[in-house]
This record gives C-alpha cells, sequence and structure tokens, in this order.
C-alpha cells in the first residue's frame, strides 16, 4: 500500500468496480445459459470484491487519520449501505418482472451508484465537508459487498 497512492487505490478500484458491474448488466442480455451466468456472475462478484476489500481498506485508512466522530459517520454509512441492498432485493422481487429485467435493474443500479461515487471523490472534496463524502463512501462500498452476497438467480 506504500507503493500505490491513497487516491489511486480509491479511484482505480471505483473504475474497476464500475467496469465489472457494466459487463455484468451486458452479460443480462446476452443469451447464455443460466449455469454459464451464474458462474460468470460469481467470477465477477468475486473481482468486484476483491476490489472492494482495496477500496474499504484505503478508507478506513483514511478515516483513521481523521477525528472519531468520522469513523462513527463512515460505519452508519457501512449500516445504511446494507439496507439499501435488501430493499434492492425486495424491489426486485415485488416488481414481478421477468428475472432477465429484475437482473438487468440489479446490476445497472450499482453502476449508477459507483459513477456518482467516482464523481463525488473527483469533485466534492472542494464543494462539501468532508463528513457527507464519507457517507457516499461508506454507503457506496457497503453495498458492493451486501450486494453480492445477496444476489442469487431465481
Amino acid at each position: 500500500n506504500n507503493k500505490i497512492s491513497e487516491a489511486i487505490r480509491i479511484a482505480g478500484s471505483l473504475v474497476f468496480i464500475l467496469l465489472l458491474f457494466i459487463l455484468t448488466a451486458v452479460l443480462v442480455k446476452v443469451p447464455m445459459e443460466e449455469d454459464c451466468f451464474f458462474s460468470v456472475t460469481m467470477a465477477t462478484i468475486w473481482f468486484i470484491n476483491s476490489f472492494g476489500a482495496v477500496l474499504q481498506g484505503s478508507l478506513f485508512g483514511l478515516v483513521g487519520m481523521l477525528p472519531q466522530k468520522y469513523s462513527s459517520i463512515f460505519m452508519s454509512g457501512q449500516g445504511l449501505a446494507g439496507t439499501f441492498a435488501a430493499i434492492a432485493m425486495l424491489i426486485a422481487i415485488g416488481s414481478k418482472t421477468d428475472p432477465e429485467t429484475a437482473a438487468l435493474g440489479y446490476f445497472v443500479t450499482p453502476c449508477v451508484g459507483t459513477l456518482l461515487t467516482l464523481f463525488s471523490y473527483l469533485v466534492l472534496p472542494r464543494l462539501v465537508t468532508f463528513s457527507v463524502i464519507m457517507v457516499f463512501f461508506s454507503l457506496s462500498s457497503g453495498y458492493f459487498v451486501c450486494l453480492s452476497m445477496s444476489y442469487a438467480p431465481q
């Protein structure tokens, strides 16, 4: 972690997570057997979690250098992310749409969230307080972990 800067670890993780979610969202529309799609999805989720671990480790390192109040904000965002992922799953189940459309929506949502997170990482430090950024980062990074753990094709 000393050889790669914190900014590269955070932005790089977000970019790779975004690319993997885009790949998975595109694969929803590619005709393939369910077992093959499941295997590819699990492989991308493994990589997403790997980059998510780098992202969370970098963010925890960043929070560790700040006053205690930022740690509690960060942890609160992690908890909210689990709630957001659960709500997304309930909406997907309750929408009564076909599995392909539900899966597409389920993978497009984190693409949008990742784009917003990357944008906020690059722009918001100059515009708003640090606590708002930490909540947003903790929501997005926690969402990736919860999403990848809760997705299972129907």
